[in-house]
């Protein structure tokens, strides 16, 4: 197993457990979503209720504000034009 997560640069209109090169836990292949917003907001409030096989080790971001900075951090870097 991976020890380090998939880059998320870029996972704003990635389907859920898509990126290339990364081994996921079948609960993340199969949940059948495409990051946004919103998707990544109930991910990053606590990965195991989307997907209890997750693979991954954070158990989320309990506060909201946290969660809107991060999300929209992610949203900047998954727009932003590589060098």
């Amino acid at each position: 197993m991976a020890t380090v997560g998939p880059n998320l640069c870029g996972v704003f209109g990635r389907r859920a457990g898509s990126a290339p090169g990364y081994p996921y836990s079948a609960d993340v292949r199969a949940l059948g979503i495409t990051w946004d917003a919103e998707t990544l907001n109930r991910w990053i409030a606590g990965p195991r209720a989307m997907a209890p096989g997750t693979h991954m080790t954070f158990i989320g971001l309990e506060n909201p504000k946290d969660r809107t900075d991060l999300v929209a951090y992610l949203k900047v870097t998954s727009t932003a034009v590589p060098n």
